[in-house]
């Protein structure tokens, strides 16, 4: 059983490790019209975000959302902008918002039976 409750931090892990490695080699290389700057808020913002995932702090729930903003609305507005204009669908984009809402719930249902 505890096998299936590592299951949800294990795939959030790999998520945001996998998000951070997809935007250092952004950094290094240029494979989209993303700027160096947006690059590095979303290695930064998905760093806290791990990090929190990882180590629990005494306000991680907010630390997460800090770290959240930045990358949750950016893939909003471009799979807005995608859909707005060539009638598609980013699954990239929608994948990276529900990840991250899937990471706040993480943070809320694991503090809240902590606490219990």
């Amino acid at each position: 059983m505890k096998y299936i409750n590592a299951l949800p931090k294990t795939l959030l892990i790999l998520f945001f490790i996998i998000a951070i490695s997809v935007h250092v080699v952004g950094l290094i290389s240029s494979f989209s019209d993303e700027t160096p700057l947006s690059h590095t808020f979303h290695v930064l913002s998905y760093g806290l975000c791990l990090l929190t995932i990882l180590k629990r702090f005494k306000f991680g729930i907010v630390l997460y959302l800090a770290g959240s903003v930045y990358p949750y609305f950016i893939h909003i507005q471009c799979s807005y902008m995608q859909y707005a204009e060539f009638n598609k669908l980013n699954a990239i984009c929608i994948y990276t918002v529900f990840m991250l809402s899937a990471g706040l719930a993480y943070l809320v249902l694991t503090e809240h039976k902590s606490k219990a």
